[in-house]
């Protein structure tokens, strides 16, 4: 890959770590308006569950986005030392039209696909 390309999917990576940050931050402001366990609604039971999952879906969302997050500093760390765009499993250069898709991974489509077979 040439330092251009590199570039190019740095500031991908880059780009899509800022938008994760500015969502977070968006929505820890939002939760310090309306802290976890002061409901939106009576206090009637059915409505209570209904806060517990909107606090459990807000979880779920929480721990994919820091897991995405992870990710996406791995990429930089294979950037910085040369293994961005291979594949960990055929070693082969893994297209770019995944990497623009998904610039985080580390395998190539036909790899990936095996391993749901």
């Amino acid at each position: 890959m040439t330092k251009k390309e590199l570039d190019y999917f740095k500031n991908l990576i880059l780009k899509k770590q800022a938008k994760i940050l500015l969502d977070r931050s968006r929505l820890y402001n939002d939760d310090r308006v309306n802290p976890i366990g002061e409901s939106h609604y009576s206090l009637h039971l059915a409505d209570q569950g209904s806060d517990t999952m909107d606090h459990e879906l807000g979880n779920y969302f929480n721990h994919r986005q820091l897991k995405y997050l992870k990710n996406l500093n791995l990429a930089l760390d294979r950037l910085q030392s040369g293994q961005y765009g291979k594949c960990i499993v055929c070693k082969k250069n893994i297209r770019k039209m995944r990497l623009e898709a998904v610039p985080h991974t580390r395998h190539c489509a036909p790899c990936k696909s095996l391993q749901f077979t």
